[in-house]
């Protein structure tokens, strides 16, 4: 008979409020844990959690799945090792994870020490235990969330949705999606939105009576089984490495390095919980071939679900260490732990075998996944879109207001050429007592939020500008030194050092200062030649200050 030596569970969180996911880019949304959703990961209901079902198999003596080695009352911090995803939908799996330790290793009266005087200390709330956890931010970490911000995932799932298979299931359904869009409130009723729609019903279905009430009894299952159809084709590939399978891909390499540890003699991890959400589970399903005997594992685990894998050592003379693949859908699975087999095999299958046949596909560093995506590591690409978009708004405001001042210019010099006093009937126009338009508080408030939104880019152009307009008008420049003495007090306000970096003004004073002395009356080359300087200065000035952390203005730095 085999000796478990340890076990890896891939456990999915429970219950929550509706989670919307994009129908083309996967990107999350916030929600919620439920009372029941923590509740079924913890001793609350007995035998109908998933802590019941693993710690009665692995951390209980005498269960055939028992880990020989392992301290199954008081926890042994160096024994276990927890992951748990923190990604763009809040904290419902760590909440679901910190319940599933909650029951796992539930508080007991042995949690005590004894102190050099001889007092015994027993630990909070009856002896609670508290398990070290690791949350696995995709900012940081994209081993569990590998497919959002992820452009060649993005392209996959358009692929998709413009497949034959597709198109023929959308029209099958589109009875059913005309039928329901009294049920569904105003959400698109189609099959690229299919998991909204499912996900929307079913936690309606749970937490809302009334809904409960009206909805027709076939419909929860009908939206359910086109979920299943929608999730399974996105969250697969019909090639191990291709990028439909990302989520199991990013998720091996912490598998596989697990195996590696435990299996390792001079390694104490014996016990490896990873809480993860539902699209992992299919693409592994579909990576390790599972799915070919198992065609009901195609579609969505439900809450709770967990899949088991058991690092087992034979008995003599085949002292190999195998993997056992086990797998529970969900605590209200009325069958128990089900037997999975990968890559055809029909029993367990050689440890060496399965890391020969899997390390292939894993994703194992974030430069990996960024060039698998084409983009860059640690960058949101949605938020480089924004970004994008947002730069782009700002520089045109900010032409507006260049354009402004050039025509204000302009007229100023016709004023001049009519024998006007132009100085003091510009400085009439624009005095701070009769200002009814742009004034000059109002010029450097926007340039201030400028530079807040959109970094260096926007600034420049602003700043270039001003220089530009006090090259037409040297005097000018005192009125911009008004603008300035505006734009400090401001930034006093906002307290932002990129603000005030660009907002010093050194090579638009310099500019101000030669254009001055030279008394230009025309545009010549001399006041190209000072404009060059002034634009070099500036980019010295800013690349070269001292703790500046913003992006240089000519080229790119790295991201985050």
């Amino acid at each position: 008979m085999s000796t478990v030596l340890g076990a890896i569970v891939i456990a999915r969180n429970g219950d929550r409020r509706e989670y919307y996911q994009d129908p083309k880019t996967y990107a999350p949304s916030l929600t919620d844990s439920t009372a029941l959703g923590v509740v079924r990961g913890s001793l609350g209901l007995r035998n109908q959690t998933l802590t019941f079902f693993l710690r009665a198999a692995y951390l209980t003596p005498g269960s055939a799945s028992f880990i020989s080695s392992i301290s199954g009352d008081i926890a042994d911090t160096q024994q276990v090792k927890v992951r748990a995803k923190a990604g763009g939908e809040g904290s419902v799996v760590f909440d679901s994870a910190v319940a599933l330790l909650q029951g796992l290793f539930p508080p007991s009266s042995r949690n005590k020490i004894t102190l050099a005087n001889e007092t015994v200390v027993t630990a909070p709330l009856g002896g609670y235990q508290y398990i070290p956890m690791e949350t696995v931010e995709p900012g940081n970490d994209r081993s569990l969330e590998s497919w959002t911000d992820c452009p060649a995932f993005q392209k996959h799932v358009a692929s998709f949705h413009g497949s034959d298979e597709f198109k023929t299931k959308a029209k099958d359904a589109a009875g059913f999606f005309q039928d329901i869009k009294d049920y569904i409130f105003g959400r698109p009723a189609n099959l690229e939105n299919i998991w909204n729609i499912y996900d929307f019903m079913s936690t309606q279905l749970t937490y809302n009576q009334t809904y409960a009430y009206r909805l027709p009894p076939s419909y929860i299952d009908q939206a359910r089984a086109l979920a299943d159809f929608h999730e399974d084709g996105i969250f697969s590939d019909e090639e191990p490495n291709g990028v439909g399978n990302i989520a199991g891909r990013t998720l091996l390499h912490t598998i596989l390095t697990s195996l590696e540890r435990i299996a390792f003699n001079g390694d104490p991890l014996q016990f490896m919980l990873v809480q993860t959400s539902y699209q992992p589970f299919i693409s592994l399903f579909h990576q390790t071939e599972m799915i070919e005997e198992n065609p009901e594992l195609k579609g969505i685990p439900n809450f709770g679900s967990a899949l088991a894998i058991e690092l087992r050592r034979g008995s003599p003379p085949d002292l190999r260490d195998f993997l056992r693949f086990k797998f529970k859908n969900g605590t209200a699975d009325p069958q128990d732990w089900r037997l999975l087999h990968p890559f055809g095999h029909h029993a367990d299958i050689p440890l060496t075998e399965f890391i020969y046949r899997a390390e292939g596909a894993a994703i194992t560093s974030n430069k990996q996944w960024a060039q698998v995506c084409g983009t860059s590591p640690g960058f949101s690409a949605t938020a480089r879109q924004a970004a994008g978009k947002t730069s782009v708004q700002l520089a045109l405001g900010s032409m507006l207001f260049f354009a402004l001042f050039v025509i204000i210019a302009v007229l100023r010099a016709k004023r001049v050429r009519a024998g006007l006093s132009s100085w003091s009937a510009f400085h009439t126009h624009f005095d701070a007592s009769h200002y009814d338009g742009l004034s000059q508080w109002h010029f450097p408030l926007i340039y201030s939020l400028a530079c807040t939104k959109s970094g260096t880019t926007v600034c420049w152009a602003m700043r270039l500008s001003r220089c530009i307009l006090t090259l037409v008008q040297p005097k000018a420049q005192d009125f911009f030194r008004a603008f300035a003495d505006a734009g400090v007090y401001i930034l006093d306000l906002t307290a932002s050092r990129q603000i005030e970096d660009m907002f010093s003004a050194m090579a638009c004073r310099r500019t101000a200062e030669l254009g001055y002395r030279q008394q230009y009356s025309a545009w010549t080359p001399a006041r190209t030649m000072v404009i060059v300087v002034a634009l070099l200065t500036f980019r010295r000035d800013h690349n070269s200050r001292p703790g500046n952390n913003s992006r240089p203005i000519f080229g790119s730095t790295a991201s985050f």
